[in-house]
Parts: C-alpha cells; sequence; structure tokens
C-alpha cells in the first residue's frame, strides 16, 4: 500500500508509528508519534510533527469506545488546498481533520 506525502514526510518512509497525543490548542496541532518495535533502522524515532495556523474543521469518535493513546494509525493523508493543506488522521475509534500550513518537525530524545 502507497504511503501518503504526509506520512513519508513525517515518518521517514514507509514506517510504522503510534499517535502518543492529539492536542489543539491556540491554533496549533501538535501531534507526537512514537515508533512501533520492529521498524527499519532508516525510520524516524520519536517525532513531534506541529501544524501551525491551524483550523480543526472535524472530530468524529466512536462514543462506545474509551479514546487511550498511544492508537494506531489506520490513514494519514493530506490533501494541498493552496497554500494551506487540508489532513485527516484516522485511528479506528477516531478521526481528526484539520486544515493547516504543511507541518514542521523536530526529534526530541524520549516522548
Amino acid at each position: 500500500m502507497a504511503i501518503s506525502k504526509v506520512e513519508s514526510f513525517v515518518f521517514g518512509g514507509p514506517c510504522a508509528h503510534f499517535v502518543t497525543s492529539f492536542d489543539f490548542a491556540d491554533g496549533v496541532v501538535t501531534i507526537p508519534f512514537r515508533p512501533i518495535e520492529g521498524n527499519r533502522q532508516d525510520c524516524a524515532a520519536f517525532v513531534v510533527a506541529t501544524f501551525v495556523d491551524a483550523v480543526v474543521t472535524s472530530i468524529w469518535n466512536d462514543a462506545e469506545e474509551t479514546l487511550e493513546f498511544p492508537l494506531d494509525p489506520i490513514g494519514f493523508d493530506s490533501e494541498s488546498s493552496g497554500e494551506r493543506w487540508r489532513f485527516n488522521l484516522f485511528c479506528g475509534s477516531v478521526e481528526w481533520n484539520w486544515e493547516s500550513a504543511w507541518p514542521s518537525l523536530s526529534f526530541p530524545t524520549q516522548p
């Protein structure tokens, strides 16, 4: 399965990561990711994606499920919308949609 442009950018390639939280405050979406054990050595380890000038357009969650991190992303997609981007992060029992600038990345030594 092909990976999306944002997945390739954030994860450094076809690598599996968990979502450890999803934070939206003051127009900024912050999503820390941690690698799933067994990733290739050339994949990003811990990475935090920061999306500035963000507007969350929708959040769906399964009312019958308790949201417990870490979550396994099923899909993480991006679509260009002029100078801004539309993002969709789907983790089975929750789905976030937002518009923002392209993300910046930081690589903390620990999550």
